[in-house]
């Protein structure tokens, strides 16, 4: 439940700041957006998994092939 909450705070972060760049610059397409939202959320959940003190590529063996299967998914979805 608490990472459900941090998503949620995450791209509440994330939604003001691209607004500001969308409306400073009226030339960028919907994939730049997209672009950046990634990048956004990508820094974010970085910060948040290393200020708990984890290591994001810190996941048990049994765990890589279906979380590399969950991101190609994620990433062709896209």
């Amino acid at each position: 439940m608490a990472y459900a909450v941090a998503a949620n705070i995450a791209f509440s972060l994330q939604a003001p700041v691209l607004k500001i760049l969308m409306k400073t610059n009226q030339n960028i397409t919907p994939y730049e957006i997209m672009y950046w939202y990634m990048i956004l959320m990508i820094g974010i959940n970085y910060s948040w998994v290393r200020m708990h003190g984890e290591f994001v590529l810190n996941v048990p063996k049994r765990y890589r092939n279906i979380i590399v299967f969950r991101a190609l998914i994620g990433f062709s979805g896209v």
